[in-house]
């Protein structure tokens, strides 16, 4: 609270400081206690800080930034349903220095958006650019974030359905066209139509069909009424590969995410749940890895979309990193496929009698029991 008003920033509800105790009751005609009046409770600082659905800025972010370099008795902080993006998160890791008492970080349901605005010609435009050009800017960021969702929904309904996108695609386009013969390029004008198509054929749930549905509206359409069409699903997948496979540049997101798990990280147990972690984010995780922190000892990647290419990526990490003790990969993508590129690396035993397998599986009960408390 100090260092908000120093920097003139008016701070959330949730992150003002506790009330101290009231003071205990007096009895009547009682001596006062001099000591206790001298000596105000102190309110002890508690060792987590959970943060939900607060629309985090900037500024908050700055200020929270410091505060962790800072900190003396936090341990654990959560962030969840918060909104982030690649420049929140960026100010975030630059708080957990290595000094930091910070060692359990957990980041849920926080997927991150690719950004636009941060290039030097994109601000000019932004400050002085005229309007047609920050129409445009705007535009093309929304056709790259498109594309991304395209690219991700390809590779989850490849790896529910065991076949190439393109084969899906051309199976799919065929069999509505033969149902359909007057609609044009199967132009989807209302989420049912959407839902249906993107269910039965690439086994979508009707969540990521919508998140998919509103990417391609904003994209390429004035409104959800006017509709999508499955070419354009098709041209923004190929957009999308064609701009990472021509791309020199790390990818942001990917980096992102990645940089908690470098050398410098004081994290020991980090979550990314249900952050929409894919192929390319879980590739920049795995290059982390593969040069390992000294801290970091669980990684939990529960509720993505990491298929069995991103469980390849992982499994390299363990050439060399000899110091993670679990990864939760939990309601992912992985088959059998996956699973043997991360035994590749670290072996494996099976168990054929009852008898071997009963200790082991009340020891792992046990220390889920530990990791839980």
């Amino acid at each position: 609270a100090a260092l908000a008003k120093h920097c003139d920033v008016v701070m959330h509800s949730a992150f003002l400081p506790a009330r101290p105790p009231p003071p205990p009751e007096t009895v009547p005609g009682a001596e006062p206690d001099e000591a206790a009046d001298s000596n105000p409770a102190e309110v002890p600082e508690d060792p987590n800080l959970s943060i939900r659905n607060i629309k985090l800025d900037v500024p908050s972010a700055q200020v929270l930034r410091y505060c962790l370099a800072a900190t003396t008795s936090l341990k654990s902080l959560k962030i969840s349903y918060c909104d982030l993006d690649v420049n929140l998160l960026a100010l975030l890791r630059a708080g957990l220095s290595e000094s930091c008492t910070v060692s359990s970080l957990t980041i849920d349901w926080s997927p991150l958006e690719v950004p636009y605005q941060e290039t030097a010609e994109a601000k000019r435009i932004l400050s002085e650019g005229s309007a047609e050009e920050k129409a445009s800017l705007h535009a093309n960021g929304r056709a790259r974030r498109a594309e991304r969702r395209a690219m991700q929904a390809a590779e989850v309904a490849e790896a529910k359905c065991s076949k190439p996108f393109e084969d899906l695609m051309t199976v799919t386009l065929e069999a509505e066209n033969a149902e359909n013969p007057q609609r044009p390029l199967q132009l989807m004008r209302d989420r049912a139509a959407w839902h249906r198509v993107m269910r039965k054929r690439f086994q979508l749930t009707d969540q990521e069909a919508d998140e998919l549905f509103d990417s391609l509206c904003a994209a390429y359409s004035n409104n959800s009424d006017s509709g999508i069409s499955l070419e354009q699903f098709q041209n923004a997948v190929t957009a999308g590969r064609e701009t990472v496979a021509g791309s020199t540049e790390p990818d942001p997101i990917a980096s992102s995410f990645a940089s908690f798990l470098d050398g410098t990280s004081p994290i020991e147990l980090l979550s990314y749940r249900c952050c929409r972690i894919g192929r390319l984010e879980v590739e920049g995780i795995g290059k982390a890895l593969a040069t390992p922190s000294p801290h970091l000892k669980a990684l939990n990647l529960w509720g993505n979309y990491i298929c069995d290419q991103g469980a390849a990526a992982l499994g390299r990490a363990f050439e060399t990193n000899f110091g993670l003790q679990f990864l939760g990969l939990g309601r992912n993508l992985i088959t059998h496929v996956g699973l043997q590129h991360l035994c590749k690396a670290l072996g494996v035993t099976r168990l054929f009698e009852k008898s071997q397998a009963d200790p082991l599986i009340k020891q792992l009960k046990e220390m889920m029991k530990d990791r839980d408390k």
